[in-house]
């Protein structure tokens, strides 16, 4: 038995990280200047990646919660919800809480990888 999925799986964590760090940036600079277009679409943008990116790898907490942070943007954008401290609040506890999911799952990724790691080492 062999973990080929290893690196891919790597790399899948460092992209989510990866896009919680910009995430968190785009909504201190949304934060200064919640009108800014470019940011907006920008952290729009990254959800959205987000999201479909972990669907397809498995993470549905992830996609869930990047989804809900999308309405929100999106309801931003089309002037349903207006922007204001309690909906910053919502993006950064939104934010937090996606760190967790991340953190957890490599924490798991790496208790699997030594399952494996243990079980390659007693296989003749």
């Amino acid at each position: 038995m062999h973990d080929t999925t290893g690196h891919a799986l790597h790399t899948e964590d460092a992209y989510l990280s990866k896009t919680v760090c910009g995430l968190r940036i785009d909504l201190m600079l949304l934060r200064s200047n919640p009108d800014d277009p470019v940011v907006s679409g920008r952290f729009a943008e990254s959800l959205e990646s987000l999201a479909s990116n972990s669907i397809s790898w498995g993470f549905q907490d992830i996609n869930r919660l990047a989804q809900a942070l999308l309405r929100v943007m999106l309801d931003l954008k089309s002037r349903i919800q207006s922007w204001d401290d309690s909906t910053a609040q919502v993006l950064a506890d939104g934010l937090d809480v996606l760190e967790t999911l991340v953190y957890d799952w490599e924490n798991e990724f790496q208790r699997r990888s030594a399952v494996v790691r243990l079980v390659n080492s007693l296989t003749p």
